[in-house]
């Protein structure tokens, strides 16, 4: 991502190893900001065992400066959290809460259970006269 720069003439391009890199890049199209310049951003999209096995960089050139981003300066999402920990931590949840629902049921059904007395004789007291 590239920002605050004036005019707007900018090129962003990625190398790997050293050479000129065009494939798997997604160049944004050229933003203004508020403060009249420019910022334009671009993405290199590879996996994790490519960018491990390579030396990548991404170069800016405006006007008569050029910058070189390496490795250590660009930011990746390869340790961002794998889905498989994220649907297993949502189904972790969804299921403590259906356990303590039905807890919650089976214990005021518990509560409001009062069950018969029986008398001495084991006669119904509603039919004594």
């Amino acid at each position: 991502h590239a920002t605050g720069f004036y005019p707007s003439g900018v090129t962003i391009t990625w190398q790997k190893n050293g050479q000129d890199h065009d494939e798997d890049v997604d160049l944004g199209e050229l933003l203004p900001n508020e403060d009249g310049s420019f910022q334009r951003m671009s993405t290199l999209n590879v996996g994790p065992d490519e960018w491990k096995k390579n030396w990548f960089s991404c170069v800016v050139e405006h006007q008569d400066k050029t910058i070189r981003k390496t490795e250590d300066d660009i930011i990746t999402n390869f340790d961002s959290v794998p889905i498989a920990i994220i649907v297993g931590a949502v189904a972790a949840v969804v299921l403590v809460i259906v356990i303590g629902v039905v807890g919650y049921l089976v214990y005021q059904r518990k509560k409001g259970f009062k069950p018969v007395s029986a008398s001495d004789d084991g006669s119904n007291s509603s039919a004594r006269t």
